[in-house]
């Protein structure tokens, strides 16, 4: 039997959607929260985040002995790293309602999460459509959607963060001070995946 070939668009796929498997996750439980679920919800995500590694990994390893992959190997390794920042950028939020004892979420918090759920599954959806690049007029617009969405991102964290700081309480400064920036670099993460892919196709055409 024929060995299927190793296919670097999938891998990238795959990375991506261990992405969208950490929003979700991410979003159920904001949307109830409750500290007490908490504990099994970071070993979800780690789990997770986990098997994101992998199979980067998995990835890393099969470039070091190809020799002749479909785009440049520092344009892969790149596209990897940033889809796996993403993901691990993810986690990093839950990291951070364990450190702090989060015991409430703030109300913004469900504008935020709601958001970076749409950013993720257009990032996914992107990385889909870019496995046949060659043939698709439509990426550029995923493109500019993500960006829009990173744009918004920085508007509510500015938002946010000046109504943060006209507050009285400086532990909840601290604590949501670092929960929004993991936010916003969550949102950076998604734009970019979506420069690095733009960057490859630019190189490419």
């Amino acid at each position: 039997m024929k060995k299927e070939k190793f296919n670097y668009f999938d891998e990238f796929i795959k990375g991506s959607d261990y992405s969208v498997q950490c929003i979700e996750l991410l979003n159920e439980f904001f949307e109830d929260f409750n500290k007490n679920s908490l504990p099994d919800n970071i070993v979800k995500m780690h789990k997770i985040e986990h098997e994101a590694d992998e199979e980067k990994h998995l990835l890393t390893n099969y470039l070091l002995k190809d020799f002749l992959p479909p785009i440049e190997r520092e344009d892969i390794v790149l596209l990897a790293h940033k889809i796996d920042n993403l993901t691990d950028n993810i986690e990093e939020i839950l990291i951070n309602i364990d450190i702090f004892n989060v015991t409430a979420l703030r109300p913004e918090i469900s504008e935020f999460t709601k958001l970076l759920y749409d950013c993720c599954k257009s990032v996914n959806a992107l990385i889909i459509e870019f496995k046949n690049f060659k043939k698709n007029s439509n990426i550029e617009e995923k493109i500019i959607e993500i960006n829009h969405m990173e744009e918004d991102g920085d508007s509510l964290y500015s938002k946010y963060m000046r109504e943060l700081y006209r507050e009285n309480n400086p532990i909840d400064i601290l604590i949501w001070t670092q929960i929004l920036n993991c936010f916003e670099q969550c949102f950076d993460a998604c734009e970019q995946i979506a420069d690095a892919v733009e960057n490859i196709i630019l190189k490419n055409s």
